[in-house]
């Protein structure tokens, strides 16, 4: 199964974006919800634990979840500890954006990175720069601009960009656009930028309604796509993709056996 996207290429990947509050000079906007940079697998890993013989529906919509939600998890834990960082920093105003400083530890190593949010219109365009040094790699950045972004409709949606320096040059490796109303509303969507050396063009969607996920990975130089729901409270899911039985719509019931897909939903 190829990669949705190289490990190393997001170890450095920092806050995202933000949230964005219309009262731009009078209150800082909140930083984006860190859900947005998660797909949620824990149906997968407590029912896989508690099935001596997972049945091959469920076992299949798993594969498909799992490797490209472990690389982005792995990959997002420094966006996490940033982002908390950031959250105990108090924002000014200055020079017309909003200005956030921090450090956070990583690795034994420290972080300095620096979020701005400038009001434009009903949105804010963002910036983070980050600075870093790593002793025992010797890797070292110094105010490189690590993402660029944009919210609007009062943070319910947004985009970003993110880059990372690859034989010295400023290179763009990831993209996102998301809605988000709440936690159990929301949908975004990773890209990554068709030029890339691997996987260019490849994206996954994650969506949230209620109580139902929907998984949705495509893979343009494979000309495959899958598409994986379940509902995190019956347990039941399905299955749709390219190399798996033709692609014909496959389900699973709340014991995650396999089961006849039905009428209406999952």
């Amino acid at each position: 199964m190829t990669r949705f996207l190289p490990l190393a290429l997001l170890l450095l990947f920092v806050s995202m974006s933000g949230c964005d509050n219309t009262n731009t000079e009078d209150e800082a906007p909140e930083l984006i919800s860190p859900d947005l940079f998660e797909i949620d697998t824990n149906f997968f890993n407590s029912q896989a634990a508690s099935k001596s013989a997972p049945k091959e529906n469920f076992v299949n919509g798993a594969l498909r979840v799992w490797p490209v939600s472990l690389v982005m998890t792995a990959s997002l834990a420094l966006p996490a500890i940033v982002t908390n960082a950031a959250l105990q920093d108090q924002a000014e105003f200055a020079d017309g954006a909003w200005q956030w400083e921090s450090v956070a530890s990583f690795n034994s190593s420290s972080i300095t990175f620096g979020l701005t949010a400038t009001p434009d219109g009903n949105g804010h365009n963002w910036s983070s720069s980050l600075s870093f040094a790593d002793p025992a790699s010797q890797n070292q950045l110094d105010n490189f601009e690590l993402f660029t972004g944009r919210t609007q409709n009062g943070g319910t949606e947004g985009n970003w960009q993110l880059f990372l320096p690859i034989d010295e040059t400023s290179t763009n490796v990831l993209n996102a656009t998301f809605t988000r109303d709440s936690e159990t509303d929301k949908a975004v969507t990773f890209s990554i930028p068709a030029t890339a050396a691997e996987n260019g063009g490849d994206s996954v969607t994650y969506l949230v309604d209620g109580d139902n996920n929907r998984f949705e990975w495509t893979q343009v130089g494979e000309s495959m796509t899958h598409t994986v729901e379940w509902n995190s409270v019956t347990g039941a899911g399905s299955i749709s993709a390219t190399n798996f039985k033709g692609g014909i719509k496959s389900c699973w019931d709340q014991n995650q056996d396999d089961a006849q897909c039905p009428t209406a939903g999952l």
